[in-house]
C-alpha cells in the first residue's frame, strides 16, 4: 500500500523508539496494526460492493442481448407457414381495411348518382 522497503521500515522504526520510547512501542505497533487492518477490510469491502453494484446491470444487460439474439435469429431462421397465428392478424387487419375501404366506396356511389341528378333549376324556388 505504502510502498515501503526494508531500510526505510527499520528507520521509521528506530525514530518510533527514540520519540516514544521502548515501554510505548510495542503497544504503537499495535494500534497501529489495528488500524492498518481496519481501513484494509474497509477498502476490500467497499471494492466488493462497487464490483457486485457493477456487476449486476452488466449481467442483467448480457442476458438480455442473448435473448434478443436468440429471438432474433428464430424470427430470422423460421420462415412463415401459410395460416399459422403469425399471419392471422395481418389478415385479419387487411379485412377490417378491406371494408372500410368498401364503405367509402358506397358512400361515393351515392355522392355521384346525387350529384348526377338534375341540379335544382332557378324557376322552382319562385
Amino acid at each position: 500500500m505504502f510502498n515501503l522497503t526494508g531500510s526505510e521500515l527499520v528507520v521509521i522504526l528506530l525514530l518510533a523508539l527514540v520519540v516514544l520510547g521502548p515501554e510505548k512501542l510495542p503497544g504503537a505497533i499495535r494500534q497501529a496494526g489495528k488500524i492498518y487492518s481496519e481501513l484494509r477490510k474497509i477498502s476490500n469491502g467497499f471494492q466488493k460492493e462497487f464490483a457486485s453494484a457493477i456487476q449486476e446491470p452488466a449481467k442483467e444487460m448480457r442476458n438480455l442481448t442473448d435473448m434478443l439474439g436468440s429471438s432474433l435469429t428464430e424470427i430470422t431462421s423460421t420462415p412463415s407457414e401459410p395460416g399459422s397465428n403469425e399471419t392471422a392478424p395481418t389478415e385479419s387487419a387487411s379485412t377490417e381495411s378491406d371494408s372500410a375501404d368498401a364503405g367509402r366506396t358506397k358512400s361515393s356511389e351515392a355522392d355521384a348518382t346525387t350529384s348526377a341528378e338534375d341540379p335544382p333549376s332557378l324557376d322552382d324556388h319562385q
